[in-house]
């Protein structure tokens, strides 16, 4: 099985509350990917299950409830996996 790096696009970063998260992919897309959103000290804050389609459609994110700073974005699949840095501020 060939494994993807995914590259993500996050938008708005940094963020006040929502986000979304997006990547390129053109198969596989019924497969399913864990997003998970982990703090400074590695404690997962979020940790959604989600399929590739949804990922490549763009999938939105609920951050308002998490406090201000700096977090991980991390994506495992069964091919896929991904990261990236995400910020949040307070309105």
């Amino acid at each position: 099985t060939e494994y993807i790096k995914l590259q993500l696009v996050v938008y708005p970063n940094p963020t006040s509350g929502y986000l979304v998260l997006k990547a390129s992919l053109f198969n596989n897309l019924q497969r399913s990917c864990f997003v998970k959103v982990i703090d400074a000290l590695g404690r997962i804050i979020q940790n959604r299950k989600c399929t590739l389609f949804e990922l490549q459609q763009g999938l939105k994110l609920n951050l308002q409830y998490v406090p201000s700073g700096i977090y991980f974005l991390v994506i495992d699949g069964e091919s896929v996996s991904g990261s990236t840095t995400i910020i949040k501020v307070t309105e």
